[in-house]
């Protein structure tokens, strides 16, 4: 893919840096947006994984993790996938991109997940990405949505167009962290509007930046769903590590 003109005085005059420690980064390791000497301490998801949401499994023999075991619905979504294991320094740089306007660094997470998922996407054919949107007035504090970020950046990787305002977050709600299952359905009960019938028979990509429990991913499917699109699949930067259920 050819670089515009504002891309190249960009790295001109602000050349890529690694994600990590900061360092100029070579033409060989921009791809990565890691310097080769940190490359090895970040982590990308590979098997085994949850064969429902990706989740990155400690154990061979199983075949989902917790959450996705025990869910009493199922998914709304078919499947998700991540590109990181959010532990180590990849939480370190998921704070700089989500706090501190590395926006950027959506491109290299784009390419990593080029790399590891063009088969399955190429499989699965989306109509569409859309982005867990954030809420407005939280969104309007920090300046920007770091899934549009990574929304915007697969897009141009995969050449899947990108919906713009499609799904509202219609309520603030509170942090999914530290609620237990049923309070973070409850929390995100009715939070997404879907704007007209813009998904209707849509094959759609839903992208987010950290998974944890699903709950979130989910809820935002159903509400996708419920409006007509054919099927939801999600790819997300980070997930965490899951185990459970044992394979028959």
């Amino acid at each position: 893919m050819k670089k515009d003109i504002t891309e190249f005085f960009t790295e001109l005059f602000y050349p890529p840096r690694c994600m990590v420690c900061g360092e100029v980064l070579s033409q060989s390791e921009k791809r990565y947006g890691l310097c080769t000497r940190c490359r090895p301490r970040v982590s990308v998801i590979r098997e085994p994984f949850c064969m429902k949401c990706g989740k990155k499994l400690l154990d061979s023999t199983l075949e989902y993790c917790e959450d996705c075991a025990k869910s009493d619905h199922g998914r709304f979504f078919l499947a998700g996938r991540g590109v990181y294991l959010y532990d180590g320094v990849m939480r370190e740089i998921m704070y700089r991109f989500k706090y501190k306007n590395r926006r950027y660094y959506a491109d290299c997470f784009a390419r990593q997940a080029y790399r590891l998922y063009h088969k399955w996407i190429s499989d699965i054919r989306p109509d569409l990405i859309l982005p867990v949107p954030m809420f407005r007035g939280k969104m309007k504090k920090r300046g920007y949505d770091q899934a549009v970020c990574f929304a915007k950046a697969l897009s141009k990787v995969f050449l899947i167009p990108e919906g713009k305002d499609i799904i509202t977050r219609v309520r603030n709600t509170l942090p999914q962290k530290g609620l237990s299952g049923a309070a973070r359905r409850l929390n995100l009960k009715n939070a997404f509007h879907i704007r007209g019938n813009l998904v209707q028979s849509k094959k759609i990509l839903l992208v987010d930046d950290i998974y944890t429990t699903g709950t979130t991913v989910d809820a935002v499917a159903e509400a996708l769903r419920d409006a007509g699109a054919a099927l939801v699949c999600c790819m997300y930067i980070c997930v965490g590590s899951g185990k459970r259920r044992r394979k028959k």
